[in-house]
């Protein structure tokens, strides 16, 4: 009697231990299959953007060479172009977690280093200020060279009320411009870049 409960404990026990292994293994496989559709999302999300910004700065081609080979309209918008002068980078990678506006987080840093036509020089005596205006463009919004332009939106901070978008701090703008009051951390005139705190 006792051997065959001991056989039946011991039978219990190995069922319990291969459904737990199995338990184990088709969680594993579940988290892995989850991380791999994330992955491959995220892939899917970059390229998507990485197309619709390229498809975006053709048409801004497109329509300044139309602009410039036909007689000027008063229905069409005219546009600007201009050079930039280098390229900033940040800790913020992403716009969730990114400060809504300068100076938020001041042990942030952000680098901006001119571009090689750009000459160095230019940055003489910038060291003598505390702060500068940073200029930039929003580069990464995809809604930019869409035809119809959004006059209002809705804030997260104003619970649904409509308001219009020059009156927030949206990066997704008629005009995909920003504007930013950066303090000097750096100025290095010999490698061409300047440091700023509390960059957005």
């Amino acid at each position: 009697m006792n051997s065959a409960l001991v056989v039946a404990v011991a039978a219990s026990a190995a069922a319990c231990s291969a459904a737990l292994v199995w338990y184990n293994l088709r969680a594993s496989a579940t988290k892995l299959a989850k991380d791999d559709l994330k992955a491959l999302a995220k892939i899917e999300r970059e390229g998507r953007v990485r197309l619709q910004i390229a498809l975006g700065a053709a048409q801004d081609r497109i329509k300044l060479l139309e602009a410039s080979s036909s007689s000027t309209s008063l229905d069409t918008i005219p546009l600007v172009t201009f050079p930039t002068i280098g390229v900033i980078s940040s800790p913020y990678s992403t716009r969730n977690g990114t400060p809504r506006q300068p100076s938020l987080v001041d042990s942030s840093l952000a680098k901006l280093v001119l571009h090689k036509n750009i000459p160095h020089t230019t940055l003489v005596s910038l060291a003598e200020f505390s702060h500068a205006w940073v200029l930039f463009h929003f580069h990464q919004n995809t809604n930019v060279h869409k035809n119809k332009i959004k006059g209002t939106i809705k804030p997260p901070r104003l619970n649904g009320q409509s308001v219009g978008v020059l009156a927030t701090r949206s990066p997704h703008r008629p005009a995909p411009l920003g504007l930013s009051l950066a303090k000097i951390v750096e100025v290095n005139v010999a490698k061409g870049y300047v440091l700023f705190q509390g960059p957005d």
